[in-house]
């Protein structure tokens, strides 16, 4: 079955992020007052392809999430962008990949505290040749 043609594929790192706005990151032991809290889809890979189908262009993610909520909340967001999401793999009991941003809002410098399961890594015999090759381009970024 030949899979509709998109402009460009995304190959590579997904998340939910958890993003916590502070007005200023405390030094080492401090306290600093949560400001807001949100939870986003984010990964580089992901988050380029919302931007390319939000111009226009038709969009594929490659990818793995775990089978969790996040994981869930993940797969729902990208589809909801209207990113093709089905060569997307889930791994059973393993966990999403997960970021823990804190924002220090008067300059927007980050720090990020992440995890990924090994389990979500992607190898060459998971990928089928026509979800590539049905492409005008590809965006890729190595674990």
């Amino acid at each position: 079955m030949q899979k509709r043609t998109v402009d460009v594929v995304g190959l590579g790192l997904n998340a939910t992020d958890t993003v916590v706005l502070v007005q200023k990151f405390p030094p080492l032991g401090g306290k600093e007052r949560v400001r807001s809290i949100s939870r986003q889809a984010g990964g580089q890979v992901a988050t380029a392809l919302v931007a390319c189908q939000r111009l226009g262009m038709r969009t594929r993610y490659i990818g793995t999430v775990g089978g969790d909520e996040a994981g869930r909340f993940q797969l729902q967001s990208l589809g909801e962008e209207g990113i093709d999401v089905c060569f997307m793999r889930v791994v059973r009991g393993a966990p999403t990949q997960f970021g823990l941003i804190i924002v220090d809002q008067p300059t927007g410098e980050r720090t990020v505290f992440w995890d990924r399961d090994a389990r979500l890594a992607i190898s060459a015999a998971d990928l089928k040749p026509e979800a590539v090759t049905s492409a005008r381009s590809l965006h890729h970024l190595a674990d």
